[in-house]
């Protein structure tokens, strides 16, 4: 059995994550949990989300930079609220990121 190490406020910041899992050896038999803010501020939001959902040993709860991205996602998110995220709340790097991909890989992502 593996450790079970902890990350929060990843914020998108793929090589900072991927430099911390190398420091400490991270494994496939370790199990990685996060307790939310996978996105936005950063410029690597896509590359971390697709890192983590490759990952077998992966867990995390929801940040509220994460419900942002899911009601952009679902396109549930009201006018003022994309305001605030993109403007605010450093999610105009996430919204960029995800604004050309299609609805199919949108969607894969929000589930």
């Amino acid at each position: 059995m593996g450790r079970r190490l902890c990350l929060g406020d990843i914020h998108g910041t793929y090589s900072k994550l991927t430099d911390v899992l190398n420091r400490c050896n991270f494994s496939s038999s370790d199990t990685l949990y996060c307790v939310g803010d996978l996105c936005d501020r950063g410029k690597e939001n896509l590359k971390t989300l697709q890192f983590l959902m490759s990952l077998k040993n992966f867990y995390s709860v929801i940040g509220n930079h994460d419900i942002w991205l899911s009601e952009y996602l679902s396109y549930k998110m009201p006018e003022n609220t994309l305001h605030a995220w993109a403007y605010y709340n450093g999610g105009m790097n996430t919204f960029v990121e995800f604004l050309d991909m299609s609805d199919e890989e949108k969607l894969k992502i929000y589930n």
